[in-house]
């Protein structure tokens, strides 16, 4: 999603994964942003895992937030 800051792109990407009910993985560049994700999709009773250096693997998660630069060095 593209939008200015402060227009909700978080909240609209967390009601698609909501809407989608399938495996999903959710990108983005910094920790910050891997962070705010992973909060608000568990806010939503979402399953949630975190792949990103210091972050124990749930697979069983439903949905994946990950660091873009960790899955390019694990692959």
């Amino acid at each position: 999603l593209v939008a200015p800051v402060g227009a909700g792109k978080t909240q609209i990407a967390t009601t698609i994964v909501e809407r989608l009910d399938r495996p999903t993985i959710w990108l983005a560049h910094r920790q910050e942003l891997i962070e705010q994700a992973a909060i608000r999709l568990m806010t939503h009773d979402l399953h949630v895992g975190v792949v990103m250096a210091g972050y124990p693997p749930i697979h069983s998660a439903r949905v994946q937030v990950a660091s873009v630069q960790t899955l390019a060095r694990r692959h």
